[in-house]
């Protein structure tokens, strides 16, 4: 299934259940959330669209979930979401794994809009995990480059100028086993696009906790030895991801302290 209703490189995922909403309606605008849900395993957004749209219409919110649910089949959503109503007519929605794996193959290197206004920085002393778990990253892909594992457009991994050129296409629907290292990582990436779209963004705080998964993936997740031999597509799946989080973690170091990452720390 392809997205071809949004720019995906730019893109939220609340971004498509917000577009499909108002088109449900034919409203040009419609002053609703929808947040990503908190302290849940799943990848779940939550919204008041019909709480918002009740006081509008002088409808039940219940009325109108019950409404959006019977015409769901013929609604884009239902391409990319699981939908459920909850208590008070409020609605959620889980992203189908095939969305989540096509929203991960578009991610392209970005540069987050820095805040000219803005030009502080974190006081820190030691950016020795920091700087270590960048390195990692880099070592990882390089070595799969050597080894015809993956292919990169080059191996001078500058913020924004490299990306993987082979395979085109990564089959990551493997890593979406709820409570893996690397479905918790894949949920942190979807979350960071959300504070970078909504700028709710702690840099420093979320470059730790990025840091925190990327290793918890890089130790536990096998990709060499028989894991390559067996299944290679899983090697490239989950060097796949540490690209992907190596794309946002240079993009966030970089909005906080107004540089590029070194490489070859270690």
């Amino acid at each position: 299934i392809t997205l071809n209703f949004i720019a995906i490189n730019t893109f939220s995922l609340s971004d498509i259940i917000t577009k499909e909403l108002l088109k449900l309606y034919e409203l040009s605008n419609l002053n609703f959330i929808v947040e990503f849900k908190k302290n849940t395993l799943d990848i779940v957004y939550k919204t008041n669209f019909c709480l918002q749209l009740g006081k509008i219409l002088q409808k039940s919110p219940l009325i109108i979930a019950e409404n959006i649910v019977n015409n769901y089949a013929r609604s884009n959503l239902s391409n990319y979401f699981i939908l459920k109503i909850c208590l008070g007519g409020w609605l959620e929605f889980m992203p189908l794994d095939r969305l989540v794996n096509q929203w991960l193959n578009e991610i392209k290197p970005f540069t987050i809009i820095l805040d000219s206004n803005n030009q502080k920085s974190s006081k820190i002393t030691n950016f020795f995990p920091i700087y270590y778990t960048h390195d990692r990253c880099c070592s990882l892909l390089k070595s799969a480059h050597k080894q015809n594992i993956i292919t990169l457009n080059q191996t001078n991994l500058i913020t924004n100028q490299w990306w993987i050129k082979e395979p085109n296409f990564i089959n990551y629907i493997p890593l979406l086993k709820k409570q893996s290292y690397e479905y918790q990582l894949i949920k942190d990436l979807i979350k960071i696009r959300e504070k970078i779209a909504h700028n709710k963004i702690n840099y420093l705080i979320t470059l730790n906790n990025l840091s925190e998964s990327i290793l918890k993936v890089e130790c536990y997740g096998r990709i060499w030895g028989e894991t390559l031999i067996k299944n290679p597509s899983l090697s490239q799946a989950r060097l796949g991801l540490i690209a992907l989080s190596l794309y946002y973690y240079q993009n966030i170091y970089f909005a906080e302290f107004r540089e590029n990452l070194p490489l070859n720390f270690l």
